[in-house]
């Protein structure tokens, strides 16, 4: 652990003031708008997060049949229809939960990790990314993946393993290889060879349990290209969030200070003097052939350059996802030319106490590349350690769980003025406001309402399927809900839980999630994309996925 002694930077008040820079006008340039931002949406363009698998094997011929004409006999069909998918995956489902063995894949499928690889844009297996640019005189059109490559990075824990064991390293370079071909039998074979080499069966961890993190690079059939006119709409968009939301964030501040739990601080906070702008972020948005611009969440700051740090030899598609992140980086690091040294960057212990999540460790070795490169140095501690940090540090802010007991000395002394932080870690909490999906808060009669109709009986049958179905119809209508996919937030879990309308066994998932945390409140959002409007497919049908947008602060 560094010494928390060491430097003396400025105080937060005179590092924020030392921040601050003109307001950039959206549109300027071209002289056809005069909106003030705080922050750039950067035009280099980002990478489309989208999940693994195209929708089609989820909409069988008697999803039609059953909307057609509703009724027992063809409810029961359409349940056999989908249950032949948990009963008897193909090979792109099972390749999806790679290295999971088939028991363990089999067991996934009869929950509601079945719509994961459909419904869910994941960064491992089951989800796939691609490169986005931007043009001026664009259209926004459907484009087709051509191309996947798969990515094999050794989880951080094995890292030091392999630096000092030579069999080791030979047999890791050829599980990289293997999967970058998709030869999975092969692959899981070189995976048990190198388990055994290392003496390695499992770990409990929260993020980064296995040997390696696994993840799909994709290329579509021409450089998937998001008009300037998008890019306006996003920039505006995004930049009312955030400014509306840090002005909350701001008064929840004020109300945590003055002695009121975080709970009520976070449910009573209106507006205020907003807290410091945060250095960068990402947002991630729904576009869709329809014309639909959707705000699903802006990540505060989640991980993204981390891409950069990954090597690229004999790859063909990650290089070009690479280029697009790279001027990112280089945005990035002239920001931090602005930071104090020493200065200092949070993460969640089991980082660095057990080498979790193996992405952070290369977001982490990004950003203390790039603050050396402009002189600065950033020094990584646990945010259980934040106490000892000096008074006017200067703090960057990684996936920490604010909630958690350990994170309360960065929420008291961040609300006194002692630290100063990006993202401010009241803004963060609330970055669930930061959307524009329609969102539902389900509570009290109606969750039990919702809660009655889609427990799952003792003895399913084809009438009983038929009057579940009604009683989602029922949902839909008090909800005016009209997507076929919905998104639950469930407290408890760390992603949302999805459904899709058609699919009882989607809702009867959905309950049992629920019933093992105690049945809380819920809260539904609408995902805007269907197999009618989505800007991606593949041999397996149109994608459900999202376009993640870099920003930074002027």
């Amino acid at each position: 652990m560094p010494n928390a002694q060491a430097g003396a930077p400025p105080s937060p008040a005179e590092t924020a003031g030392r921040q601050r820079s003109q307001p950039y006008t959206a549109g300027a340039e071209r002289g056809d708008d005069t909106t003030t931002l705080t922050y750039r949406l950067h035009r280099a363009g980002g990478r489309v997060k989208s999940a693994g698998l195209g929708l089609d094997m989820l909409y069988p011929a008697e999803t039609l049949a059953y909307l057609e004409h509703p009724g027992a006999d063809t409810a029961g069909r359409l349940r056999s229809a989908l249950g032949r998918l948990q009963d008897h995956p193909p090979s792109e489902l099972l390749s999806a939960f790679f290295p999971q063995d088939r028991a363990t894949v089999r067991q996934n499928l009869l929950r509601s990790g079945l719509y994961r690889p459909f419904l869910k844009t994941d960064q491992g297996p089951p989800g796939t990314f691609l490169p986005f640019v931007t043009a001026a005189d664009a259209e926004l059109r459907a484009y087709r993946i051509a191309q996947r490559e798969g990515v094999a990075v050794p989880e951080a824990h094995l890292t030091a393993l392999l630096f000092e064991n030579a069999a080791a390293r030979e047999i890791a370079g050829r599980v990289t290889s293997l999967y970058r071909s998709f030869e999975l039998h092969e692959c899981a074979r070189a995976l048990q060879e190198l388990a055994q080499l290392v003496g390695f069966s499992s770990r409990r961890a929260v993020v980064g349990r296995g040997l390696f993190f696994f993840c799909n690079a994709s290329a579509a059939d021409a450089p998937i290209t998001v008009p300037e006119r998008v890019c306006v709409r996003v920039e505006r968009m995004v930049n009312e969030l955030v400014q509306r939301t840090a002005a909350k964030a701001g008064h929840a501040r004020r109300l945590y200070r003055d002695g009121s739990p975080l709970p009520e601080a976070l449910a009573r906070a209106d507006s205020a003097d907003p807290v410091e702008a945060a250095l960068y972020f990402q947002a991630d948005v729904y576009l869709t052939l329809d014309g639909d611009v959707v705000i699903e969440r802006v990540q505060l700051p989640d991980v993204g350059l981390f891409l950069t740090e990954l090597p690229s030899d004999g790859y063909e598609v990650l290089p070009q996802v690479q280029h697009a992140v790279r001027p990112l980086r280089d945005r990035t690091a002239e920001l931090l030319a602005d930071f104090p040294s020493p200065a200092y960057l949070l993460t969640r212990p089991g980082v660095l106490d057990a080498f979790e999540d193996t992405l952070e460790h290369l977001e982490i070795r990004a950003l203390r590349a790039m603050a050396a490169s402009q002189g600065v140095e950033l020094t990584v501690w646990s945010v259980r350690d934040t106490h000892r940090l000096p008074t006017g540090s200067r703090v960057l802010l990684l996936n920490v769980d604010l909630t958690a007991a350990e994170s309360a000395p960065l929420l008291e002394r961040c609300a006194r003025g002692e630290l100063s932080c990006s993202p401010d870690p009241f803004l963060k909490l609330l970055a669930a406001d930061m959307t524009t999906q329609r969102r539902l808060p389900v509570k009290g009669r109606q969750l039990e309402h919702l809660l009655r109709t889609i427990r799952p009986g003792g003895q399913m049958h084809a009438r009983s399927y038929h009057e579940m179905h009604r009683g989602i119809d029922r949902i839909y209508q008090h909800g005016a809900f009209t997507a076929d996919v919905l998104h639950i937030d469930v407290p408890g879990e760390s992603t949302p839980v999805p459904t899709l309308r058609h699919s009882i066994h989607s809702f009867t998932s959905l309950y049992n999630t629920c019933r093992r945390h105690g049945f809380p409140e819920l809260c539904i959002r609408e995902v805007p994309v269907s197999r009618e409007n989505s800007v991606l497919q593949s041999e397996t049908g149109p994608h459900l996925a999202g376009f993640r947008f870099y920003f930074t602060r002027v």
